[in-house]
């Protein structure tokens, strides 16, 4: 998670440019530090170049409803709406209203699966921490963490390998260079679940050993 002083820099940088910024925030309200989260919206030296996306599919766990929105200068709407009628067309009504009830009556519910997920996301980080070759930089959002191991193997190898154990995760270096030797998992399922990963992925690093 980008810290406010960072999000600031990152708006110094560009402000001497004309650079346009896009602003993924699918994940602000999955945040566990102590420090509140801060949208490009919030920073001045990003208005007037920023492309705000946001959608319905973690916050309000609607995956696969594909809907969400954009904010940002006109010109940039009006292009990425000329992609969006050629690619998607119309959001269906039904996922409209749907969006609208989220919006108007889910706060709650938001507040709610927050702390399902701080629970999940203990028991993860908990877990992980006691496998032997694993090195876990805490997630400070989302609901995925990213261990490292020392195994010499590759990610794309390592996936094979867990997934004999019947586990499934995904290689670190679809998410770049750096993420080699790095492996990403959900803790977006139950707590039953995520124990049950963590023991098979416990005994399939132990058989690299």
């Amino acid at each position: 998670m980008h810290s406010r002083e960072e999000m600031q820099a990152l708006g110094d940088i560009v402000k001497e440019s004309n650079t346009l910024v896009i602003a993924d925030e699918a994940y602000s309200d999955l945040v566990f530090t102590d420090k509140p989260f801060t949208s490009a919206l919030e920073i001045p030296a990003l208005r007037g170049r920023t492309l705000y996306c946001q959608t319905f599919s973690k916050s309000y766990a609607m995956t696969g409803w594909r809907i969400g929105y954009l904010a940002g200068p006109a010109k940039m709407i009006a292009a990425a709406a000329r992609v969006h009628n050629s690619v998607n067309s119309s959001v269906n009504t039904a996922v409209q209203y749907a969006a609208l009830t989220a919006l108007e009556e889910c706060e709650s519910d938001v507040l709610a699966m927050h702390a399902v997920y701080a629970e999940r996301r203990a028991l993860m980080i908990a877990g992980l921490n006691d496998i032997p070759g694993l090195t876990l930089n805490e997630p400070e959002g989302a609901f995925y963490c990213f261990p490292s191991y020392r195994a010499q193997v590759s990610s794309v190898e390592m996936v094979g390998i867990l997934r004999s154990f019947g586990i499934a995760v995904r290689p670190g270096s679809e998410f770049g260079a750096a993420g080699e030797s790095h492996i990403r998992l959900s803790y977006a399922a139950s707590k039953e679940v995520i124990a049950e990963g963590l023991v098979r992925l416990k005994q399939g690093l132990a058989s690299l050993s």
